[in-house]
């Protein structure tokens, strides 16, 4: 076959069109290099390769942070996990979206700033909060702290505020003020406890048949991020049981907390705040696994109500009259029985009955109940003729069943940060029915 000749400006114009169709390939080449990005990963390196696998870091770079924002990611011990830390944690799906996730940045749990010192935080749910105590910077001293009561309750093995040495006050003298028999800094054991303070609400137009889910406290001191992705040997898993947890270990290793709040079910909305502290001292929250209080009689709208001996001193003894003449220590949250919803899940939690809206709530600022409806004060009546707090009760609703929650804000006389006991403390309720008038 015999091709036809090209006049002079047709072979100028074929050479030209030739030389930009090859300007332009080069072109091309250079300004993407993508196809040549695909790189041999190792097992060591987030997995085996699986074939089909997309390894365009540019492309999957993009990915992660439209999936994750900015926030640092921080691998998980040996379960190949990519975690937010120190804020709400996640898991990409793609293995080689963890690695370079994982590369890109890491961040360190956001560290606890002392003993007795709380932190409040608002999480949402199916996501995990990061902490660390860093048992070697920070203020870990044994303090010694002011007593807030006359002497301990006639409870040996509970008392309210221990001395620090691990043993009980005696209840007739109170605390001991032998500084060289309690613990010292180099024996250290940590109190971390907890409370929610608030909860998700019930957001249906049915009556509410159940409590929001509660939160977990994972601790360990062997891997960085304890949390729900990692293996359960390695770490302390505590959920809350109504809105409370504590858990001691000595240690002078450095100790990783993390709390993680779950998947909301149907029919509840919102967030939690919990309070987490850490203590050398005392656990700063308490929560007691028996009542303390006892009824005496009810009425028609009123009930009167006394807690257990608080001392066992002689009448006339300094430590009695202390006891009888002090702002009575304790409070009381009531409420209807069938008015659960806005405590049921916090019930060993003073902050969450502290912030539910309970029905009655007493106040020692104002002992006489004119504004809450609950007189408050100190007695001797009943068994052994011992101080006793007293609770009067009035306003209620004849027969009706209600709910009695002592509770202790602080530790009776200083509350809050920097305080032993600062995060108070609770009882199991009593129950209490009123009489109906009929004769």
């Amino acid at each position: 076959m015999q091709f036809p000749k090209l006049t002079q400006l047709q072979s100028r114009f074929a050479a030209s069109l030739l030389a930009s169709f090859v300007l332009i390939i080069i072109y091309w080449l250079i300004s993407n290099p993508r196809f040549a990005d695909a790189v041999e990963l190792s097992s060591t390196a987030g997995g085996p390769i699986l074939e089909g696998e997309d390894h365009n870091w540019e492309r999957l770079e993009d990915v992660v942070d439209a999936r994750f924002g900015q926030v640092g990611l921080q691998h998980i011990g040996e379960t190949n996990q990519a975690t937010l830390v120190g804020a709400a944690s996640s898991t990409a799906t793609t293995p080689y979206v963890q690695e370079r996730a994982i590369a890109s940045a890491s961040a360190s749990p956001s560290t606890l700033p002392g003993s007795n010192i709380p932190l409040n935080k608002k999480i949402n749910s199916g996501t995990t909060d990061r902490w660390l105590l860093n048992t070697d910077v920070g203020n870990w001293t044994v303090v010694d702290y002011v007593y807030g009561l006359p002497s301990g309750f006639d409870q040996a093995e509970d008392p309210v505020i221990s001395n620090g040495s691990g043993t009980p006050p005696d209840p007739n003298t109170g605390p001991s003020t032998d500084l060289a028999s309690r613990q010292t800094v180099s024996d250290k054991t940590f109190y971390i406890s907890i409370n929610t303070c608030l909860q998700p609400t019930w957001n249906a137009t049915s009556t509410q048949s159940a409590a929001p889910p509660q939160l977990t406290l994972y601790v360990s001191t062997n891997i960085t991020s304890p949390g729900p992705e990692a293996s359960s040997n390695e770490q302390q898993i505590l959920p809350l049981d109504e809105g409370f947890i504590s858990y001691a270990l000595n240690t002078s290793s450095q100790v990783y907390i993390s709390v993680a709040a779950p998947d909301l079910p149907e029919n509840f909305s919102g967030a939690w705040t919990y309070e987490l502290a850490a203590s050398v001292d005392d656990y700063y929250h308490r929560a007691n696994g028996e009542p303390f209080l006892y009824l005496i009689d009810t009425d028609t709208a009123s009930a009167l109500l006394v807690t257990d001996n608080l001392t066992l001193a002689d009448a006339g003894s300094a430590v009695f009259n202390k006891w009888m003449n002090m702002t009575p220590p304790f409070i009381l949250f009531a409420q209807n029985a069938n008015y659960t919803g806005a405590t049921s899940g916090v019930t060993n939690s003073f902050c969450g009955l502290r912030n539910a809206p309970a029905q009655f709530s007493g106040d020692q600022e104002h002992v006489d109940g004119e504004v809450t409806n609950v007189q408050m004060g100190m007695t001797v009546r009943g068994l052994g003729n011992k101080p006793k707090q007293q609770f009067y009760v009035t306003a209620l609703n004849g027969s009706s069943d209600y709910l009695a929650y002592l509770a202790m804000q602080g530790n009776a006389t200083a509350h809050g940060s920097g305080v032993v006991g600062g995060g108070g403390q609770v009882w199991q309720p009593v129950p209490f029915h009123t009489k109906s008038g009929k004769i």
